[in-house]
């Protein structure tokens, strides 16, 4: 995106470059005189630069917005690594099926424990990247 600013900036100073010789030529010869070309070249002069600034603050914004993105994408990954290894955990747990209201009740607070370490997990991510 810098380098696509960049040329914006650069298209505008030759359109600049530009319309100060056609503002020139006007002036010297009898073009002076047709309103609608002056209008023509104001108009162009003024979406030049609406379209230069319009780029510098898109830059701006995507520059704000990359290290939430960074942050998004490092967050999604110490999550992907953490449910893979929790649900591995929860294979293994629930091939063993529940006989008696015991086992029933010891598979409940497994579960419970797996709720809190998944919150707990989120909350440390979170405090790690300072949101």
């Amino acid at each position: 995106m810098k380098a696509l600013n960049e040329e914006i900036v650069t298209q505008k100073y030759r359109s600049r470059e530009l319309y100060s010789a056609a503002r020139r030529l006007s002036r010297e010869s009898s073009f002076s005189e047709d309103q609608t070309a002056v209008d023509e070249l104001e108009a162009l002069r003024q979406k030049t630069d609406d379209l230069a600034k319009s780029s510098t603050q898109q830059l701006s914004v995507l520059e704000q917005t990359q290290p939430l993105v960074e942050l998004f994408w490092q967050t999604r990954d110490n999550l992907l690594v953490f449910f893979d290894q929790f649900e591995k955990e929860i294979e293994v747990e629930s091939l063993q099926p529940a006989d008696d209201l015991g086992q029933v009740k010891l598979l409940q607070d497994t579960i419970q424990v797996h709720f809190h370490l998944i919150a707990w997990t989120i909350y440390e991510l979170s405090q790690a990247h300072g949101t």
